[in-house]
């Protein structure tokens, strides 16, 4: 008997060492497998593989670091308002099971904001916690190999209930 349990703790074991790198291998299906597809409103988990999740106060610290993140807004829309020097890209954390174009365009500009810099700190956000296009779109960076992506799951709601305020923003596709 302690035998079966040896070995079901091993398979335990490598199943969770393996739930990470299969985030970050570049295989689409499995991305694809993890992501949320419509409807993309309902409430969040509390976490997401592949990124740390921050507050609103994080968020202001790390705007004002010696090294600022890159700030992503990826809610939809037609017009926006957003925290203040973010980039807005509508549509960054839409599920495309059957093609990975979504992925390849976030990949493009996310390298062009970086400088290709993998390690290059990220926070991403939406709305607010019942918004899963920023889970999708971390689920996306952490695939993509970017190593220091931060989730604001309370997004520009939580920003302004921390008092802070939002400018309005243009796409920036």
């Amino acid at each position: 008997m302690p035998l079966f349990f040896a070995l079901a703790f091993l398979g335990l074991a490598a199943c969770q060492m393996n739930q990470r790198p299969e985030v970050a291998t570049g295989n689409h299906s499995t991305l694809a497998s993890t992501l949320r597809c419509a409807p993309y409103v309902g409430e969040t988990p509390t976490a997401v593989a592949g990124a740390r999740v921050v507050d609103a106060a994080e968020v202001s610290a790390m705007m004002n670091s010696a090294r600022p993140p890159i700030l992503l807004d990826v809610a939809g829309g037609q017009e926006r308002r957003s925290l203040p020097g973010s980039v807005w890209l509508p549509g960054a954390g839409a599920c495309d099971r059957d093609n990975p174009r979504v992925q390849a365009r976030l990949e493009a500009r996310v390298a062009e904001l970086t400088g290709a810099d993998k390690g290059r700190p990220l926070v991403v956000f939406c709305p607010g916690r019942d918004c899963w296009l920023s889970y999708n779109a971390a689920l996306r960076l952490a695939h993509a190999g970017y190593t220091d992506i931060a989730w604001f799951r309370d997004g520009t709601e939580g920003w302004q209930r921390s008092g802070r305020g939002l400018v309005r923003v243009e796409s920036g596709w």
